[in-house]
């Protein structure tokens, strides 16, 4: 089996195969699973609990959510943790683990470059110098942009796309003083074109983003939008913003071609009303056995 892109989807898929005895190489373009990769990073306790994933891994426990809209705020607060907000390269780095705990393999630094579909397997061509693999089946988890999936379902049309834009801050006093465990998003047109805004505390950080219709977007500079949420609660960046196009389609209808899987963000396994996607690529990990 080769699953390509080292994603929560990809590494859950190789993970469940690995255990149930099928010889599993998982490829990843980035120096990292899941390097980088844009992401707000919440997922409910349930979730943990579910997967098995430990909490000792999270970087902040949320008990809740503060809405924020141009006329008023609404705060939910429940007494006990309800989720946690995480780094996704720290997440991908253990579902990885538990990969090779498992018997597979994840090669990073190496770009899928080629497929080629043969009678009795195939074949998988990586890295620069096109060394060549065997595989049964291939998982493709290489996000909304995957060659793959284009290939699989059609292009994801820009109606069908979200555009999310995010960056790193500092913690400042104004914020420290009133999220306390909350997660804050705005549901303003002045912060976020037909969308939402976010900040997402972290134990050292702030992720603070938006995202908004990708078919809407055009001429737009989302940099002048994200300014005003950072300036919301006096944040200061620390890093460039990312970008990252979200499917908003739901599952894709078709997601399987002769012996090629769709996974994650490449099958449409994000929510279209939040954009949520890690739960749904965690849960998509085992569907490859049902087949």
């Amino acid at each position: 089996m080769v699953v390509i892109g080292a994603g929560p989807a990809g590494l859950s898929s190789a993970q469940q195969l690995a255990e149930d005895g099928f010889r599993v190489v998982v490829f990843e373009k980035e120096a990292k699973p899941n390097y980088e990769k844009l992401c707000a990073g919440y997922l409910p306790l349930a979730v943990f609990n579910q997967f098995e994933i430990p909490t000792s891994i999270a970087d902040y426990p949320v008990k809740g959510l503060k809405i924020i809209t141009k006329k008023s705020e609404w705060t939910i607060k429940f007494k006990n943790v309800v989720g946690y907000n995480l780094d996704r390269t720290r997440l991908a780095e253990y579902l990885a683990n538990k990969v090779k705990k498992s018997g597979g393999e994840v090669i990073t630094n190496t770009a899928v470059v080629d497929i080629e579909e043969r009678e009795e397997a195939i074949i998988v061509r990586v890295g620069e110098d096109r060394e060549v693999y065997k595989a049964k089946i291939i998982i493709a988890a290489d996000g909304a942009y995957s060659k793959i999936g284009s290939i699989i379902r059609g292009r994801f049309k820009s109606n069908e796309l979200g555009l999310a834009t995010q960056v790193k801050a500092h913690h400042s006093k104004t914020l420290s003083e009133i999220y306390s465990n909350l997660n804050i998003v705005f549901l303003r047109s002045d912060f976020s074109p037909f969308g939402y805004a976010w900040i997402f505390p972290k134990k050292n950080y702030v992720d603070a983003g938006l995202g908004a219709l990708a078919s809407r977007t055009k001429g737009v500079d989302l940099k002048n939008y994200l300014a005003k949420v950072l300036k919301y609660y006096d944040l200061e960046k620390t890093s460039e913003a990312r970008h990252a196009p979200v499917p908003l389609t739901g599952p894709v209808k078709k997601v399987a071609m002769n012996r090629i899987l769709l996974a994650g963000d490449s099958a449409g396994h994000v929510s279209p009303l939040t954009g949520e996607g890690i739960k749904f690529a965690l849960l998509a990990g085992g569907w490859p056995l049902k087949l």
